[in-house]
Order: structure tokens, then C-alpha cells, then sequence
């Protein structure tokens, strides 16, 4: 009701135009300070109109939402704004966006909300000094977004090594990725680190070399191509593998079962014990775990 009588006021406001925010999502959860977040979105034309509308994004202090420690349209330049401005949406149509937030360094520990707007070009437009009139199409209740995560401590890295067996596989290793920063573990994997123009090959072979420790994420087919040596997975394998023979202590790599019902690992990871990571519980006990064994790792790797 209440989406329904915006439209209509829009309408009347503006001349048959509206537009409304259809849906928003984020890259990740959980951040460190300094680290990057993509935010993207679907934003309908519900006018009777083609037109164009431009987009403001705010983060703020859950607890005052006047605290706004980022406003797309006050702490974008020039160029990254006018990615926000979604020019001739046709009637009853979609249009994305995306765009890239630099979390600054001194931000601490917490939480921030996120408030998406619709407004007319005019907002984008505004010379300083010069009023002109600007209208808001739409405008998201303050909702909870992202968690930021600071530690006094140096954080411990780790290398996720893993197959892409599907969207939810890939999906999981992100939010384990996620879980394990809040324990003040920083995890290298492709996804976050691995930038379009560098050569995967060397990506692998430099996070295995350069990590202390390596998580497996052994699911049936990340074992089935460490066994046959296929693909990206074999190659991080062969490196593993050099690595131990050239004295890398075995409990450096510590496998995870996940996605894998045989619960079957590589045979060059032989008896080692894993951590069986299936299942919807997997972030009580199965995670703790998975924590305590890289820090005892870091501090047998210390002595």
C-alpha cells in the first residue's frame, strides 16, 4: 500500500515519472577497515515515462543514523558519481548498478546501515552555491548492511584453497571466509584477490608458497581434480605437494570436508584428520575448530 501511494504521488509530483528500488545486495558481509565493498542493485521505472534517475548511498552509525560516515553524493568524485545517474529506463523496466566503496582505514569495529535514494538529475547537477530543485522518488528504510572487524592483534593468514562445484559451494566459501575474520583469520581466495588481468597460475602458486597456512576445502570435486591433477585445484595440489617435499610441515594444511557425502579427501593428503564442515551447524563446533587448529598451526610454526 504504502509502495502504492508513493507511485502515485511520484506521478502527480513529477509529471508521470517514478522509479523505485526493486533490490540492493553487497559483495560481502563482513569487512576489515581499508578494505573494499561493491554494492550493487535493480532499480524499476513504475512511472508511465522513460526517464532517468540518480541514486544516492549512505552508511551510517546504527545507533545515529545522523552520523553518516559515507554519502555517495558528498565522498564520490565526479566521474563515480555520475555511474550512480541511470539514464532512459523504459516503462515498467529494470536497470543495475554498481559501485565500488573504499572503507577507510579509520573506521573501527561495528556495524553500519545502509539508506538507498531515487532522485531527479537535478540532485546530480546542483552547481555549489546554486539551489536548484531537487525531487526523491524513493527513499529505503535505514537497514543493517555490514559488519566491520578490527583486532589489536596482528591477524593470522591463511590460503583457501577450494574447487568451484557450484554457485552455493562457491556462496559457502565465502561466508566461511567471512566467519573465520571475526576470529582474526584473513583469508587469501580467488574470489576477493584475485583481480581480472593477473594470471591465475601465478595467484595460486604465490598464495601457496607465501601462506603459512592452507585450509582445504575438500569438497567431491576438489578431491576428484587433486587426484587427477585437473585444473586449478591440481596445479595448487602439485605446488602443496612440492612444497611438503621440500620440508612444509604437513599440519600447515589442514583439509575440511564440505559438500562431499563419500567424505572421501586427496590421496596425497593420506590420514590426516579433517574437520567435517557439513550440514547447517557448521558454525558452532565445526568452526571453532577450524579456528583452533590454524592458531595452533601459527603458534607451532613460531616455536
Amino acid at each position: 500500500m504504502k509502495r502504492f501511494c508513493t507511485q502515485i504521488k511520484n506521478l502527480l509530483a513529477c509529471n508521470y515519472y517514478s522509479f523505485r528500488l526493486k533490490e540492493v545486495s553487497k559483495s560481502r558481509a563482513i569487512l576489515k577497515p581499508g578494505e573494499q565493498l561493491q554494492i550493487t542493485g535493480i532499480v524499476r521505472n513504475n512511472g508511465f515515462r522513460p526517464g532517468t534517475t540518480y541514486i544516492i548511498i549512505e552508511l551510517a552509525n546504527p545507533y545515529d543514523h545522523s552520523d553518516v560516515v559515507f554519502d555517495s553524493n558528498r565522498d564520490f568524485d565526479t566521474a563515480a558519481r555520475q555511474t550512480l545517474r541511470l539514464i532512459d529506463i523504459s516503462v515498467f523496466g529494470d536497470k543495475t548498478f554498481g559501485c565500488d566503496v573504499q572503507l577507510p582505514r579509520s573506521f573501527g569495529s561495528g556495524v553500519l546501515d545502509i539508506r538507498l535514494s531515487l532522485w531527479t538529475p537535478s540532485k546530480l547537477f546542483n552547481p555549489p552555491g546554486i539551489h536548484y530543485s531537487a525531487y526523491c522518488f524513493h527513499e529505503t528504510q535505514w537497514t543493517g548492511f555490514i559488519e566491520l572487524v578490527t583486532s589489536n592483534m596482528p591477524m593470522e593468514k591463511v590460503f583457501l584453497s577450494f574447487s568451484w562445484q557450484s554457485p552455493e559451494h562457491l556462496e559457502w566459501i565465502r561466508e566461511l571466509s567471512e566467519e573465520l575474520v571475526r576470529h582474526n583469520i584473513d583469508c587469501i581466495v580467488s574470489p576477493k584477490d584475485l583481480y581480472a588481468g593477473e594470471e591465475i597460475t601465478r595467484f595460486m602458486e604465490e598464495s601457496v608458497v607465501r601462506s603459512p597456512i592452507c585450509i582445504a576445502v575438500c569438497s567431491s570435486s576438489y578431491t576428484e581434480k587433486a587426484n587427477k591433477r585437473d585444473k586449478g585445484v591440481g596445479y595448487e595440489i602439485s605446488v602443496l605437494t612440492n612444497e611438503i617435499l621440500n620440508g612444509r610441515q604437513r599440519f600447515t594444511i589442514i583439509p575440511v570436508i564440505k559438500d562431499n557425502p563419500a567424505k572421501k579427501m586427496p590421496d596425497c593428503f593420506g590420514s590426516v584428520k579433517y574437520i567435517d564442515m557439513e550440514g547447517q551447524n557448521w558454525r558452532t563446533e565445526p568452526l571453532l575448530k577450524l579456528v583452533t587448529a590454524v592458531k595452533r598451526a601459527s603458534e607451532k610454526l613460531r616455536r
